[in-house]
């Protein structure tokens, strides 16, 4: 629940380092991004960061993408049900972080958007044989044309290795 919510803020500060660019289309790619047993499509330009915040950050210096994952066993401790759909626990996971956006569906993957404080947000949600996961896009509201079609893309083509 915590974990959420300093999400959010540590977004705003990873943006203030970034500079804003041009809105030229992102080219097409083959590469995968690999957290756990999550593999996310993302172009080549995406190289990976540390963050205290999600457990895999990618950034192109113009968006970030980062991964959360919550185990079952870790969800089911911390009151979440550990047998929830991927659109059920997109309401979960808006009902803690105080958001009210409708849930949409990109293929069969549940996610949701906003802008806030200059910046566009989606965030989508997915359930492995092993744990729930969120992936959230973030870029700054001037390059959104340029994303955010981009981001459901790669969310359709996430898939899991196990």
């Amino acid at each position: 629940m915590r974990r959420a919510l300093l999400l959010f803020v540590t977004l705003s500060l990873l943006f203030s380092l970034f500079s804003c660019g041009d809105d030229e289309a992102i080219p097409p790619t083959e590469y995968y991004a690999h957290h756990a047993e999550l593999a996310l499509p993302l172009p080549d330009t995406f190289a990976q960061f540390e963050s205290t915040e999600f457990d895999a950050a990618f950034t192109d210096e113009l968006a970030v993408v980062g991964i959360v994952r919550f185990s079952y066993s870790a969800a089911h401790q911390n009151g979440i049900p550990a047998t929830l759909e991927p659109a059920q626990f997109a309401e979960y996971y808006m009902t803690l972080s105080e958001r009210e956006e409708k849930i949409k569906r990109v293929g069969d993957v549940p996610y949701y958007s906003y802008e806030e404080n200059g910046y566009f947000y989606t965030l989508t949600f997915y359930c492995s044989k092993y744990a729930y996961f969120t992936v959230m896009y973030t870029c700054a509201t001037e390059v959104r044309d340029t994303y955010e079609k981009q981001f459901l893309e790669y969310a359709s083509g996430a898939y899991f290795t196990a």
